[in-house]
């Protein structure tokens, strides 16, 4: 999320074409969002893709965070395809 975003930019109709200009020029589109539930990137995005995919951080993530984020992705009518774990690295080089 940049600082200077406005929030309902990401609802808008702009974000909404600009997803479905990419679509006629691309056989994939790989939309990455920033964390939920403290970020609604995701929410405001999902309507107009295909289907989500949650990824979780194995220790990091706790279950009550991924139900949360589920959850909010379902109401705006998300299609979640499933869930990656991803395992974060003991010690960063």
């Amino acid at each position: 999320p940049g600082a200077d975003a406005h929030p309902d930019l990401l609802a808008s109709s702009r974000v909404r074409d600009a997803i479905e200009s990419l679509r006629s020029r691309y056989d994939y589109l790989v939309v990455t969002c920033p964390p939920l539930p403290e970020h609604g990137d995701a929410v405001a995005i999902a309507p107009h893709v295909d289907a989500a995919v949650l990824v979780i951080s194995a220790g990091v993530t706790g279950r009550d965070e991924a139900v949360r984020a589920k959850e909010a992705l379902e109401r705006v009518g998300a299609r979640i395809l499933g869930l990656v774990m991803i395992e974060r690295p003991r010690r960063w080089f």
